[in-house]
């Protein structure tokens, strides 16, 4: 899992989702200098954590990450239409989306 959210976030993330044990790494962009919405970044990923392109899924609720990580070459990107429970599911373009990760998930 790669997340630009700072410590307290990423526990709240884990705790909520109980991905953590699924998860080979978790690398948080702040520890890279760099967010994710930069280009640079995923070169930097690629140094801590190899990934290939072709096969790497990115699930991401910023259309923006989505983006550069497309423009990077990630082949497998999916928006959450609803990041907020506290906002209706806004509508997405251009790339899948799911509403929870349960869709997703085994």
């Amino acid at each position: 899992m790669v997340t630009n959210a700072h410590g307290k976030s990423i526990a709240l993330k884990m705790k909520r989702t109980q991905i953590g044990a699924r998860l080979d790494a978790l690398v948080c962009a702040h520890d890279l200098g760099l967010p994710k919405e930069d280009p640079a970044f995923w070169d930097r990923l690629g140094h801590v954590v190899p990934f290939e392109k072709t096969r790497t899924l990115l699930v991401d609720d910023s259309l923006e990450v989505l983006e550069s990580a497309r423009r990077h070459g990630i082949r497998h990107l999916v928006a959450v239409m609803q990041p907020s429970t506290r906002r209706p599911p806004r509508a997405i373009r251009g790339v899948s989306a799911i509403r929870s990760f349960r869709e997703i998930m085994p």
